[in-house]
Parts: structure tokens; sequence; C-alpha cells
């Protein structure tokens, strides 16, 4: 499941799981690393972990090349406001 729900623990939802990927994913680490860095915590078996980093990737947060996974940096977006107007977001 990916959210928590009323007769599931959070623990057991992608978006925790996730969550706890991204925030171990703190420099540029190989999948095995990463699985080592993570495991236990909230994350209890391999496949779980897999799931987890498929999301990750599907939503665009994380990114697999040369054998490494990283952390996608999306470019920066600032509000662009005239003077009397709502602000407009700069892509």
């Amino acid at each position: 499941m990916i959210l928590p729900t009323k007769y599931a623990p959070d623990s057991k939802s992608l978006l925790l799981a996730g969550a706890v990927v991204l925030e171990k994913l703190d420099r540029p680490q190989t999948v095995t690393e990463l699985w080592e860095a993570t495991r236990g915590e909230w994350i209890a078996t391999f496949g779980y972990f897999v799931l987890a980093l498929e999301m990750l990737f599907v939503i665009g947060v994380v990114n697999f090349r040369d054998g490494l996974l990283k952390k996608h940096r999306a470019p920066s977006r600032r509000p662009i406001q005239s003077q009397g107007q709502p602000a407009v977001w700069e892509r």
C-alpha cells in the first residue's frame, strides 16, 4: 500500500519507506550500499525496498545512472509578481 490506512500502520506504507530511502540517500550510492543503510530501520525486506525505489523513480525523485542512485534535483522556481497581479511561477 502506498499510503497508511485506518487498518494498516504507517510502517507498512511505501510513502514512509520512500522517505527513509531519501533520508539515507545523502550522496550517490549503489543499490547495495543504500539497501545496507536502510535495511531493518523501517524496511524489512529487499522486495519492499525495491518497491520504495520504484515509487521514487516513477515520481521523478531518484535517478539511476552509471550504477549509482542519486536524488533528482529539480530546477528552482521562484514566483514572479507584478504590482497588483497575482504571483506567477517562473519555469
